[in-house]
C-alpha cells in the first residue's frame, strides 16, 4: 500500500477498513484522523524529510475504487513536488528485490539522544526494531530498493501514465 504519510483521507479510510482487525466505524475514523494529523509534519515550518519507494503493485491496486486511486495518485505527485520529499516507484519489471517480504519504514532522527528505529506494520499493530544490526540491515535493503527503482523524475511520468489508465 501507499505509505501512511502520503495517503489521502479516502485511501486511508479504505485501507484501514480493509486491513485492520475488525473495528467500529468510530475506530476507523479515529485511525484515519490520526494518520491525517501525522501528515501535518510534512507541511510544518520544520518539515520532516521523507523518501518513499513504492511498489508498482501498490499504485495499481484499486483501493477504494478508481476515483479514490486517481485522487491518491494525483496527491502522491503533488507531495512529491515538495523539496523535502522524494518518491520513487519500483516497477514490477524489476523482478525480485530484497523487500519482497513486506513493507518497512526506517526512521532516522539524526540526534544522539534519539536512535534510529525500523518500523514494520502488521495487521494487528506494529513492530519497532532498535538493534543496530536490524537498522543496518534494513538501511541496506532500502539502499538497494532506491537503486532498483525508477528515478524520481521517471516516477512522475510513470505515475502520470497510471492515472491516465484509470
Amino acid at each position: 500500500m501507499i505509505t501512511g504519510l502520503l495517503q489521502t483521507k479516502e485511501y486511508a479510510r479504505a485501507v484501514t477498513a480493509a486491513t485492520v482487525v475488525p473495528r467500529t466505524e468510530d475506530q476507523v475514523d479515529r485511525q484515519v484522523m490520526l494518520r491525517m494529523k501525522r501528515q501535518e509534519r510534512l507541511h510544518s515550518s520544520r518539515p520532516i524529510g521523507l523518501w518513499a519507494v513504492h511498489s508498482e503493485a501498490a499504485l495499481r491496486r484499486p483501493v477504494g475504487g478508481n476515483a479514490v486511486m486517481r485522487d491518491q495518485l494525483t496527491h502522491l505527485l503533488e507531495i512529491a513536488e515538495l523539496p523535502h520529499v522524494t518518491v520513487q516507484v519500483l516497477p514490477i519489471a524489476a523482478g525480485e528485490h530484497p523487500a519482497m517480504v513486506g513493507p518497512f519504514t526506517v526512521l532516522e532522527f539524526h540526534e544522539e539522544s534519539d536512535p534510529d528505529v525500523v518500523y514494520v506494520e502488521t495487521p494487528v499493530g506494529g513492530l519497532y526494531m532498535e538493534r543496530e544490526s536490524e537498522i543496518a540491515g534494513y538501511t541496506c535493503v532500502f539502499g538497494r530498493l532506491k537503486e532498483l527503482a525508477l528515478s524520481p523524475e521517471k516516477t512522475v511520468h510513470f505515475v502520470g501514465q497510471i492515472i491516465k489508465e484509470l
